[in-house]
């Protein structure tokens, strides 16, 4: 699917109580000093993408959708 003019692709991971946005950050010409995006305040690895923002959300059907995912990764296979 091509990206939509203006939209820039990211990946999100979330537990149903906080959503984490990974993408990338601005460049080192963009952002000289990290005021945008800082690696260390955010949390970012040495791989991989950059932690965009991490949101909480208060959201009933995201948190019982989480939670039915993990249970379904940690059952025994029958």
């Amino acid at each position: 699917m091509a990206e939509p003019k203006g939209y820039h692709r990211i990946e999100a991971w979330t537990n149903g109580v906080r959503v984490v946005l990974l993408g990338d950050a601005p460049d080192d010409e963009t952002d000289p000093e990290c005021e945008m995006h800082n690696c260390d305040a955010m949390g970012c690895s040495s791989l991989g993408h950059h932690v965009l923002a991490r949101l909480w959300v208060d959201d009933q059907w995201l948190r019982q959708w989480a939670k039915e995912k993990t249970a379904a990764q940690t059952e025994e296979p029958t």
